[in-house]
């Protein structure tokens, strides 16, 4: 398991940057922990920083989730698994229920970042 990179933190702030419509994007903040930094995030990012898809994230109504980077790879190859780690589909469904929506989806993810979780107060209420 990698190292917490923030010390004895419990809890993350995870916040996925996705691409809609050629720079158009959107985003979306998760509270996870560090079990789903270590076992969801980490490694699918992994796998969507190797993709060399010029588009590296197929999320629409029309087609299943699932990163680009992964139309050459089968799961059950062991290059795969030597490559991005024991993973399957549940990991990459669990991982997009932390992406951004849209009414097209999204076909790359920009950016995905992480720092410790703080509780904020919305001075607008």
């Amino acid at each position: 398991m990698p190292a917490q990179i923030f010390g004895d933190i419990m809890d993350y702030r995870l916040v996925i940057v996705g691409d809609t419509n050629d720079a158009d994007y959107v985003t979306e903040i998760s509270k996870i922990d560090q079990e789903t930094l270590d076992n969801i995030i980490r490694p699918v990012a992994k796998l969507i920083k190797n993709c060399t898809e010029h588009y590296n994230w197929n999320d629409s109504e029309y087609q299943e989730r699932y990163p680009r980077a992964l139309k050459s790879y089968n799961f059950d190859e062991k290059p795969h698994k030597l490559l991005f780690g024991d993973f399957d589909q549940d990991t990459l469904q669990h991982f997009s229920e932390y992406c951004p929506c849209f009414e097209g989806g999204i076909h790359s993810i920009e950016s995905i970042t992480i720092t410790p979780w703080v509780e904020e107060e919305n001075l607008l209420v």
